[in-house]
């Protein structure tokens, strides 16, 4: 639908859109029509006919595309002549009085529709449905068109990306959504826990079926993992593979990397052997840390392999320290996506891009010691970032589960009746779980991402699970997470469940195709700027491919990158951003995308 007024200029040909400004083409078309014979001018074609062998209708593209409305926005030019003066002098003559008369008028059945009449002065009028827009919504879109068509006459000659849609009241708008700037911890996610486990070293940090460890024997234990990795070779900037079975060993593990100094890579045995080796010799970790069950499920490289069983964990000896530490802004991890091209990805945070969210993550959720989360997550997805970086920086307790769908299992399955604070999934697996069950599990908060929120999920957990905070998370692998909302208590999700606002220190913008803003209320791709900065996709390798997608110069930080989404979305009037589909045809299962070359290839 049409909310952004360059839509009325973008619907000219594509060379008018992409070069040259609007004088220059329209003096070159004006000259094309007057020396043909051609009622129309196609480039490269001399003659209207050429048209006719493509010509459909427009019933029989509905028709093709399945799609039930080809249009919901009219864009009307009415250039016949009147003759106004000979209308009026006909009417006096017959001693009648006829007034408002225009080429067009009546209520549109359209959404939207833009009328232009050529008079003595070009005459603009939008008709709308009052069922569908505000007035003053309408009003405002009749505004940024004119300002756009007077910038456009001070200038003809540029190009029509290059003409600013945003006045001074949008710019204000967009500026107060992204006023996110606050304070955040200068340290990594090792040294916050190890802060936490001083404070409170008896504290339960991690349970696995019967096993407990607290913080202290956490701690100790990523310690013991740490010296042995830098014995190895692991540091600073460089990767080591993680290939457990879900363990509290598992959760000790990527502590121990990150104690070393290195980032973690995770690896998934379950992944066909074709992306495992492609993830290994594209990220060329110095180490892999499996143990020997899992260890054959692996396909063979050159990577050097260290068993969990061999570094003698278990023992009582005095714990080592590790002799080298990260910074703020080196590697925590490297998560490989399946990439828009088909091609895996390898996304590169460092420890700044996970403070900062779990930091004000924490104080959305009001975590503290005491607190429980379930752990479900595979660690291949950043969803356990939140579930254990989250919950030991601030005293909590990980419960590893082997997945969520066990709490729709009833109380003979491991974590059946599981109570406890948060829960974080993707909606479709909470969907699921309340359909296995005639009561929903008893839960603080349930936190829900990765997949569109449909509203009938929210009515049922409203149904079955009375008094739980619900909260619609946002972000991409590449920078973890990016905004929230907190679903309020009499929402019934009708319109659809938005995104929410920006986190601290997070931007994010909505973009038009010329990587420009737009106002709040038109559908664009969205972007975030690197801050923190992100390394993006990782390639410890040179090439040209291992960029990310850049969506051009950060909008108030010139010189800055800018990340574009492909999703697109829209700000509302409540400065809340609404998500309204894909640009493109990635499809997702389980928050797990896959993109078409993907799937064609499997």
């Amino acid at each position: 639908m049409l909310q952004h007024p360059l839509d009325i200029l973008r619907v000219l040909p594509h060379d008018i859109r992409d070069g040259g400004g609007l004088a220059e083409r329209h003096a070159e078309r004006h000259q094309s029509v007057v020396h043909t014979d051609s009622p129309s001018r196609v480039p490269g074609s001399s003659s209207a006919a050429t048209l006719l062998d493509h010509h459909h209708s427009l019933a029989d593209i509905q028709q093709a595309t399945g799609i039930p409305t080809l249009f919901d926005t009219l864009v009307v030019y009415e250039s016949y002549p009147m003759d106004q003066s000979g209308l009026t002098e006909a009417n006096a003559q017959a001693g009648i009085t006829c007034t408002g008369i225009r080429p067009y008028a009546g209520s549109t059945h359209y959404p939207l529709a833009v009328i232009a009449v050529a008079t003595g002065r070009l005459q603009l009028s939008l008709e709308y449905r009052q069922d569908v827009f505000a007035r003053d919504t309408v009003e405002s879109m009749g505004d940024r068109l004119l300002r756009i068509l007077r910038e456009v006459l001070a200038d003809p000659g540029q190009r029509i990306a290059a003409v600013d849609p945003l006045g001074p009241e949008d710019r204000a708008r967009i500026a107060a959504f992204n006023d996110t700037a606050t304070e955040v911890p200068d340290e990594t996610v090792h040294r916050l826990i190890e802060r936490q486990a001083a404070a409170t070293p008896g504290a339960i940090a991690v349970r696995h079926g019967d096993v407990l460890w607290t913080y202290r024997e956490l701690n100790e234990r990523a310690d013991r993992m740490a010296v042995e990795l830098r014995r190895r070779g692991a540091g600073p900037e460089t990767l080591v593979g993680l290939a457990l079975p879900r363990s509290a060993d598992l959760v000790a593990a990527a502590l121990g990397i990150l104690k070393s100094g290195a980032a973690y890579l995770p690896i998934d045995p379950k992944y066909s052997s074709d992306r495992l080796v492609f993830m290994l010799s594209d990220a060329r970790p110095v180490l892999l840390l499996t143990d020997r069950a899992t260890g054959p499920a692996l396909p063979a490289t050159d990577v050097p392999r260290l068993h969990l069983e061999d570094l003698g964990l278990d023992t009582d000896a005095p714990t080592g320290v590790p002799t080298a530490d990260s910074g703020p802004e080196n590697l925590a991890y490297v998560m490989y996506t399946s990439g828009s091209t088909g091609t895996p990805k390898g996304a590169a945070l460092t420890h700044a891009n996970i403070v900062n969210p779990i930091t004000r993550l924490a104080g959305i959720l009001g975590s503290g010691p005491g607190s429980r989360m379930l752990g479900t997550a595979s660690i291949n997805f950043d969803i356990s970032v939140f579930e254990y970086f989250l919950t030991l920086t601030t005293g909590g307790c990980v419960e590893l589960v082997r997945d969520v769908l066990v709490l729709g299992e009833g109380g003979d399955h491991e974590g059946g009746d599981w109570e406890g604070r948060v829960v974080h999934t993707v909606p479709s697996a909470l969907g699921e779980v309340l359909d296995r069950r005639t009561a929903g599990p008893r839960l603080d908060t349930v936190v829900l991402a990765g997949e569109t929120f449909p509203p009938e999920l929210l009515r049922k957990i409203r149904s079955m699970m009375p008094g739980t905070r619900v909260i619609n998370g946002y972000g991409q692998t590449e920078d973890f997470y990016a905004m929230t909302f907190t679903i309020p208590d009499a929402w019934d999700g009708e319109g659809g469940i938005p995104l929410g606002e920006p986190l601290g220190n997070m931007r994010v913008y909505v973009l038009d195709g010329a990587l420009n803003p737009v106002p709040p209320g038109a559908p664009r791709t969205g972007a975030r700027p690197d801050r923190p900065p992100a390394r993006q996709h990782a390639r410890l390798r040179p090439r040209p491919r291992a960029r990310s997608r850049p969506a051009g110069c950060d909008v108030d930080l010139p010189g800055r990158r800018m990340y574009r989404r492909g999703d697109l979305a829209r700000w509302n009037a409540d400065g809340q951003l609404e998500y309204l589909g894909r640009v493109d045809s990635q499809l997702k299962v389980r928050a797990s995308g896959s993109s078409p070359p993907r799937s064609k290839r499997s």
